[in-house]
């Protein structure tokens, strides 16, 4: 029915689908926004107020006029102390400096706290996920949404007004919470709405609206100086894309999962008037051998996932690979500053790059099938973080580091965007949410690692090591992938014994 009434996408329809995606770039926003709300001043642009002689006397005689000279006073004696003998004021205001997390020395963690304002957003991801595998097969696709929503709003609305760090970090875990529960959900809903052949475009087309946030947070960045504005904007925009949501349909595999064929015959109707197929409720029918997918409920889900062998090993598979390709995108994007010269036009040239690596990973993907595609994205990932850590100087900042690591970040991505998909396709819709859930809570968990380790492991043991883990990690990735099945332009599994069949199908091929 689906291919059916999708045969001839109208506007109406394509409007429809691609109002999905747009929560995905304002994610993007919110999970980046930490980086320019903590952007240190260089010199010149910051000022400071003694409030005691001792400060008056100490500061003059050190001629303080960078940040890392104040730190000199400020540790480890702690001669003056930061907001009671001295006030420092940038020309933008930063969570860096209000709650004095710029001195970062070995013995006072100020760094990692740093990094955790950004990690924190990852662990709340990782619960939202772990709820989600609960929620999107028991109150639905849409519904599971608008809790997502509605958490990451009130979040990021109180981000506006707190001014204190442990408050910052619930801010940033329940922006992290939200989001993704609500980002999945509707990722779900939209490839559960359009046919085989037309999925592997969906999925690139909203990686690519993933880049925008990119965009957004350069723009916004930049021209706002406040750093609690950047989260009331986070705010605004979950208002801006939450009001579309209200006009899609549920997913009818999803009232097939509730035993519910009626409201699955409804809404295959509904989408058929979108795209103005011209069918009537009473021509769509859904006969009885659709008793294969039933109600499932998740503690017997979890039974089936051992029950099952082959679909455990390759949901474990897809789990590893979900944590490491997360562990490396976010250790990229959390780590340019100390990478590309200038942080605002660094995140232009990702956004670039990474559209690029969606379209072009995109066709490849479509052309040469999932399976093939991920091994050579990963092989492109291994090498450029082995040549990353060549030491060449170009100038003006610049160095072969630099460059190798913007066409590293375009494999990781394109890595991403296929591994996103696979998932969609290998887990069969009796379980594609607790999979799901479950593959992208592993992600979560490599994105909590990820910006330690070019923002303080990279610091402190050198970028051999950084970039050398990151290598040994996806050699393993790698390994797992052989292992799994092509789904190119194949049907959906709907249970588990559709997993069995196609495992005894598969023979190992490298090309």
């Amino acid at each position: 029915w689906l291919e059916k009434v999708t045969a001839k996408p109208s506007l109406k329809y394509v409007i429809f689908i691609i109002s999905c995606t747009f929560v995905w770039s304002v994610n993007s926003y919110s999970t980046i926004v930490p980086v320019f709300a903590g952007v240190l001043p260089e010199a010149g642009e910051w000022d400071w107020e003694c409030r005691t002689t001792s400060c008056f006397t100490l500061v003059d005689n050190a001629n303080v006029t960078e940040l890392s000279d104040l730190c000199e006073l400020l540790h480890p004696t702690g001669r003056i102390r930061l907001n009671s003998d001295i006030v420092v004021k940038p020309r933008r205001t930063s969570f860096v400096i209000d709650f004095g997390l710029f001195c970062d020395k070995a013995d006072n963690n100020q760094g990692v706290k740093k990094t955790l304002v950004s990690s924190i957003f990852f662990a709340g991801s990782l619960v939202g996920l772990l709820t989600g595998g609960v929620l999107y097969d028991n109150i639905g696709r849409k519904n599971s949404f608008f809790v997502g929503s509605i958490i990451a709003f009130f979040a990021a609305f109180s981000g506006t007004f707190w001014k204190s760090y442990n408050l910052l970090l619930a801010v940033r875990f329940f922006q992290g919470y939200g989001g993704h529960l609500a980002q999945a959900a509707v990722y779900i809903l939209s490839m559960e709405l359009v046919p085989a052949h037309r999925r592997n475009f969906l999925n690139g087309f909203s990686q690519s609206i993933w880049c925008i946030g990119y965009l957004f947070a350069s723009f916004l960045g930049y021209f706002i100086s406040h750093w609690h504005l950047l989260f009331l904007s986070c705010a605004i925009l979950y208002v801006i894309i939450t009001v579309p949501i209200f006009f899609l349909i549920e997913s009818p595999r999803y009232y097939m999962i509730k035993g519910d064929k009626e409201s699955a015959r409804i809404a295959i109707w509904k989408l058929a008037e979108i795209n103005g197929a011209g069918i009537q409720l009473d021509e769509v029918y859904i006969d009885d051998e659709a008793h294969l997918v039933q109600k499932v409920a998740t503690l017997q889900q979890l039974k089936e996932l051992i029950k099952y062998p082959a679909m455990l090993r390759e949901t474990v598979i897809q789990m590893f690979t979900w944590c490491l390709t997360s562990m490396s995108y976010y250790a990229f994007n959390f780590g340019w500053d100390a990478i590309i010269p200038d942080l605002y036009i660094g995140y232009i040239l990702v956004a670039i790059g990474e559209t690029l690596a969606y379209i072009v990973g995109g066709w490849f993907i479509d052309f040469r099938g999932r399976r093939l595609a991920m091994i050579v994205f990963l092989v492109g990932g291994i090498s450029t973080f082995l040549l990353a850590i060549i030491n060449v100087d170009l100038g003006s900042g610049w160095t072969m580091e630099s460059i190798i690591c913007l066409f590293s970040i375009s494999f990781v991505s394109a890595s991403y965007s296929g591994i996103y998909l696979y998932t969609s396709e290998l887990a069969p819709t009796s379980h594609r949410g607790i999979i799901f859930a479950s593959c992208s809570s592993s992600a979560r968990a490599g994105a909590f690692m990820g910006p330690f380790i070019l923002s303080n492991l990279r610091k402190a043991q050198g970028k051999e090591l950084s970039f050398g883990l990151l290598a040994s990690l996806t050699t393993v990735s790698l390994a797992g992938i052989l292992y799994l099945v092509d789904t190119h332009q194949q049907k959906l599994p709907d249970t588990p014994n559709d997993i069995v069949i196609r495992r005894k199908q598969f023979k190992l091929k490298f090309w």
